[in-house]
């Protein structure tokens, strides 16, 4: 599994996460949320207002996922498949590479589209979308 977080002005670093590694709410608190998002967006951020944006995953939506999102005090800092030509290692030296390749450009220009996106989305009900 790889965890990474965009914003309109940058991203995190990728985390890998070990083969075979269940992404539970215990796994994704303390080494996704906590090692690695929080450190980079206290950082990035420095002291800016932030929204963190999950999807619906069983981690991210389980009752102590969501306490933790929502806790104000300050902290410290499956899907299978078979593996790829090269290996998990190319695998994420590949990803790495296109990682870095996403320009504050491209990321301004995702994140502002976003709103017409979901508009797009809630008038088309959840239906197929054409792309543009």
């Amino acid at each position: 599994m790889v965890f990474g977080a965009v914003c309109a002005d940058g991203k995190s670093p990728l985390l890998f996460v070990d083969q075979g590694v269940k992404i539970n709410k215990e796994v994704y608190i303390s080494q996704i949320l906590e090692k690695t998002l929080l450190p980079w967006a206290q950082k990035h951020f420095n002291g800016r207002r932030w929204v963190f944006q999950q999807d619906g995953a069983p981690a991210h939506t389980a009752k102590l996922s969501q306490q933790w999102a929502n806790d104000p005090r300050p902290r410290q800092t499956s899907i299978l498949w078979t593996t790829p030509s090269g290996g998990i290692e190319a695998l994420k030296k590949t990803l790495l590479k296109e990682w870095d390749a996403l320009s504050p450009e491209y990321l301004r220009a995702t994140i502002d589209a976003y709103p017409r996106r979901l508009r797009a989305v809630i008038e088309k009900r959840g239906g197929r979308m054409e792309q543009d």
